[in-house]
């Protein structure tokens, strides 16, 4: 499979079908999901700004939302499983998890 389907190829002298097959795939795939759009919004002033916008988001609210929070999120919840005590928050101080 690994070698007759999906031989990864550098430089370009051959090209599996498999790789053909998921370079389609990645180009379709990915540019539907991620292709920004440019939205007018208003700001408080009245005046329209354009914005690219990916999912009706400005680019810091996705990665906000999409990102940083569910990374949060994980880091939190495996932090007991990885070093044996609860996540406590707030600013680091020595001794704090003695």
């Amino acid at each position: 499979m690994h070698t007759k389907v999906l031989e990864q190829t550098f430089g370009g002298s051959k090209q599996r079908w498999g790789d053909l097959l998921r370079s389609l795939r990645d180009k379709t795939t990915h540019q539907k999901l991620i292709k920004p759009t440019i939205e007018k919004i208003p700001n408080q002033e009245g005046y329209e700004i354009s914005w690219p916008m990916i999912n009706h988001q400005t680019y810091p609210e996705l990665v906000q939302r999409e990102f940083e929070n569910n990374a949060f999120e994980m880091l939190r919840e495996l932090f007991p499983v990885l070093y044996g005590f609860e996540w406590k928050s707030g600013p680091y101080k020595i001794g704090m998890y003695a």
